[in-house]
């Protein structure tokens, strides 16, 4: 009989095993992306165009006539885009704004698959954003047109914001940027904050909110940062919480508490949600592994002691919709045991269904073979990842 491997070399094998089947696994997903996405190579006439459209092609706003139209690209979602331009377009236009005039249908094509989320639905043919695409598209004021909603300055920024955004949030993004907080640090709080149930219940905090990433965002690290913006997000629940005057001290005193106390015993209600994603399996070589949904507050407490982390705290976020929490797991053979080897925690956003943390145990981040993965378990299910998970 042969000797038995050693732990390094069972080690070894098992990583070569992930890169194969991770390989496989992105190829599966880009093949199917690729399908999804792939139309007739054939130029469409405007009546075949018409149904990507989420406004009228007749309405005063147009200002050339639909039958004059002639597609030049063989890309169907370039068609799509093309015909919007040529009916209502003068001046360059801002992307994300475009989501005002498509369909459902028409945002899908354009903006892809991934975008077939409710709140993103919200935009399409929406009357007041599709008149602001119609004002900056012909040349108009929208500083004018958006007074008492947003500040000249915020509108300047609102122009400015990340296409991959919906309207909605990119008004969110822009209110942070006008306060000088840094562009990244506004997507990250536009991916974490920026759903509607969580504004409405900030309401008139929201302006404190912002002044403290403004003013103190500077002296807090990553993993700082996190911490307090789990907090922040947690006391909005809270309607006599007040933001103003918080200083990163105060904050980080108030966070540091809430993250000793949250695994504390205390008698809690015990919740349970609705599962939204199926258990994702991935067959090694030698071992596996596998993503599942928790979709109750006892599996939360579980990976909490398990990781050493506060994710037993999102049981109200995840029972509300605001989150879903998804534990990934690897398991091998040593010594002819099964056994878990590592494990990581995500947490997704489903307005814009993109995974927005990603830790491991103490809350270390993911390593290089854990993000092909974890990448490859996001593109089979239709999920972006963010890029400060």
């Amino acid at each position: 009989m042969g000797k038995n491997k050693t732990a390094l070399q069972i080690k070894k094998e098992l990583e070569v095993a992930k890169l194969a089947a991770v390989q496989a696994a992105l190829n599966k997903a880009n093949r199917q992306e690729k399908a999804n996405r792939t139309e007739s190579k054939k130029r469409k006439d405007a009546f075949f165009l018409g149904r990507f459209l989420g406004i009228p092609a007749h309405s005063n706003n147009v200002i050339r006539s639909r039958d004059a139209f002639r597609a030049r690209n063989y890309d169907l979602g370039k068609q799509a885009l093309a015909y919007v331009d040529h009916l209502f377009r003068r001046f360059p236009t801002p992307f994300f704004l475009y989501r005002a005039v498509l369909s459902r249908q028409g945002v899908e094509l354009v903006f892809g698959p991934q975008e077939a989320d409710p709140e993103f639905w919200r935009d399409c043919g929406h009357r007041t954003y599709a008149r602001w695409f119609i004002i900056v598209a012909q040349g108009g004021s929208l500083a004018k047109e958006m007074k008492g909603q947003l500040t000249k300055k915020e509108v300047h920024w609102f122009l400015q914001a990340p296409d991959e955004n919906s309207i909605t949030r990119n008004l969110f993004w822009a209110k942070c940027a006008a306060a000088g907080v840094p562009p990244k640090l506004c997507q990250f709080l536009t991916i974490r904050m920026a759903n509607p149930k969580l504004l409405e219940a900030l309401g008139d905090r929201l302006p404190d909110v912002i002044r403290f990433y403004a003013t103190e965002h500077k002296l807090m690290g990553d993993t700082e940062l996190r911490w307090i913006t789990d907090f922040v997000i947690r006391s909005i629940a809270n309607p006599d919480f007040s933001f103003k005057g918080r200083t990163y001290g105060s904050m980080y005193k108030l966070t540091r508490e809430w993250h000793r106390t949250v695994h504390a015993s205390r008698p809690r209600k015990a919740l349970e949600w609705e599962k939204r994603f199926r258990d994702w399996d991935l067959t090694l070589k030698i071992g596996r592994v596998r993503a599942i949904e928790l979709y109750t507050t006892r599996l939360l407490e579980e990976e909490g002691d398990r990781q050493r982390h506060c994710v037993a705290g999102y049981d109200e976020f995840c029972a509300r919709g605001v989150a879903q929490i998804v534990s990934m797991r690897w398991f091998a053979e040593v010594d002819g045991v099964k056994q878990e080897v590592s494990r990581i925690t995500m947490e997704v956003s489903p307005g814009n269904r993109t995974v927005v943390q990603i830790r491991g145990r103490y809350n270390r981040k993911a390593t290089h073979q854990e993000m092909q993965h974890i990448r490859a378990w996001a593109g089979d299910l239709g999920l972006g990842i963010s890029a400060e998970a």
